[in-house]
């Protein structure tokens, strides 16, 4: 396998001297004028050639979250209409996430990126993917809504599914493992920096720029991040400081003091974004992470101290807890509360009248408005505008009880496998590939369904992708734990060394 895997090496490093000749033919024989371009497509093509043959897949995924989190539409995009109306938005991150697909392609076509056999659950996604594609051609592209149909299903469903299958493809190695939490370490510290600067409104330390101002994204005067959604910030916040607490519990001396220090500036973050849904899911993850993980020595002094330290803060910051200002507090705010119970009111009536295949993915809110209003709810007045704020009743109204049942599915079985992996690993075991990493895992897992409960997350392809990138992570490992018995298959089959449990 090394030998073919230099000669496939030492053939694109012929491949990219021919496109080096090339490009310098094109100096005489192109027009002056397209000579910037066509250089900047054959240096493409030749970062391309070069990162399918020595780098890692893995890297470029984690370049993707950093894109599309700092440099999505907002940061810069350019419009491109298509034949029947439909218009399409040319952004970094969409344009990255092509060059990823393609050096994978490239990676597989060559030999440096092993083929693994698709697990069952890839098979209910593709599945679902396709129904709610079908869904979506059926009732149309156009929609009444703020956000395009086609975008939530790229963003919600497509872009995951990418992550998803170059992650799983990709991880070969623990190191890998290494390098994705201390990414997510570093990233957590940019957004706790970046939430403690948008409270205190220090706008000078804010990137990106877009951040500072109001007209752009939701919930202005809480924490809200590049992502400009306070939910979408906490729930990533939440994920970070377990991850943290993973990578720290497997690093000594001072770096884990530092790592600890990190999560302590992560705490007052997470409560800046003033969301209920984000401070419920650091709760319930927090009793999840202290019951589960093994090397926590005394687990009731643990939980005793996590509920002291939960009496303490909702004592300092009683008053603001109750306020029904969110940018306060707002825990007693009940206008959210009514707007979701008019969704679910109009969900249900939907779903009367379409139960099999809905009204059309991404067309919830132009059904909605046919639905008689009743001016003197206080449930119908407050939800009548809004876009249905749940993920299962979402997927229940707009593709009916198929999309629901192949969702439910699809969660099942990642679930499944992420427990079979569980089960797979010695308790002993101490490394990156250990019961810990599944329940990590699990936090992310719940973080992200308590994220769904109380709002629509297709439009959140970070997120989305999170979770489907750490889905991937799981498959593989589980995949490759296969070979352990047999170490010379495990060597045919890929260029890098198995995991070691």
């Amino acid at each position: 396998m090394d030998s073919f895997n230099r000669l496939t090496q030492k053939n694109n490093l012929g491949v990219i001297a021919i496109v080096a000749i090339v490009a310098a033919l094109a100096g005489v024989f192109f027009p002056i004028g397209y000579l910037p371009i066509f250089w900047s497509l054959v240096a493409l093509v030749t970062v391309m050639v070069l990162w399918a043959n020595f780098g890692d897949l893995m890297n470029l995924i984690l370049v993707w979250f950093v894109s599309v989190s700092c440099f999505s539409y907002l940061f810069w995009r350019e419009n491109i209409d298509f034949i029947g109306g439909i218009s399409f938005n040319i952004t970094i991150d969409r344009l990255f996430i092509l060059v990823l697909v393609l050096v994978a392609v490239l990676a597989l076509f060559i030999g440096r990126m092993p083929i693994k056999p698709a697990p069952n659950v890839l098979r209910v996604i593709l599945v679902l993917l396709a129904y709610l594609t079908f869904s979506l051609l059926y009732s149309g592209f156009s929609s009444i809504a703020e956000v395009r149909p086609h975008f939530r299903l790229a963003g919600g469903y497509y872009f995951p599914l990418i992550v998803l299958l170059v992650t799983y493809f990709a991880v070969n190695n623990e190191p890998q493992i290494k390098k994705i939490c201390w990414f997510f370490l570093f990233f957590g510290l940019y957004l706790a920096i970046t939430a403690w600067a948008e409270h205190f409104k220090i706008w000078s330390i804010v990137f990106p720029r877009y951040i500072a101002d109001p007209e752009y994204g939701i919930h202005w005067g809480r924490a809200r991040g590049p992502f400009l959604v306070s939910a979408s910030l906490g729930i990533t916040l939440v994920f970070c400081f377990f991850n943290n607490l993973y990578l720290a519990s497997r690093t000594v001396g001072p770096v884990r003091s530092w790592i600890h220090l990190v999560n302590l500036l992560m705490l007052p973050a997470i409560f800046f974004t003033q969301t209920r849904s984000v401070w419920l899911a650091m709760m319930i993850c927090a009793f999840l992470w202290i019951g589960m993980v093994r090397r926590i020595r005394s687990r009731v002094a643990v939980m005793m101290l996590f509920l002291a330290a939960m009496i303490v803060g909702g004592a300092i910051f009683w008053s603001d807890i109750l306020s029904r200002d969110r940018t306060q507090g707002g825990v007693t705010d009940p206008y959210p509360v009514y707007a979701r119970l008019g969704l679910a009111k109009m969900t249900w009536q939907m779903f009367c009248d379409h139960p099999i295949l809905g009204v059309g993915f991404g067309h919830f809110r132009d059904h909605a408005a046919n639905y008689p209003q009743d001016p003197t709810s206080k449930y119908i007045r407050f939800g009548s505008r809004l876009m249905e704020h749940n993920n299962f009743l979402s997927i229940l109204a707009e593709s009916g009880i198929i999309g629901l049942t192949l969702y439910l599915i699809m969660l099942v079985m990642i679930f499944r496998h992420s427990l079979r992996l569980y089960r797979r690993i010695p308790p002993d075991a101490s490394g990156w590939v250990s019961r810990d990493l599944v329940i990590l895992f699990w936090i992310l897992m719940v973080d992200y369904l308590i994220d769904g409960m109380f709002r629509e997350t297709s439009v959140d392809p970070f997120n989305n992708g999170l979770f489907f990138a750490f889905t991937g992570l799981i498959l593989a490992v589980d995949y490759l734990l296969d070979y352990r018995s047999d170490p010379a298959k495990a060597l045919e089959s890929s260029s890098c060394m198995p995991f070691q449990a």
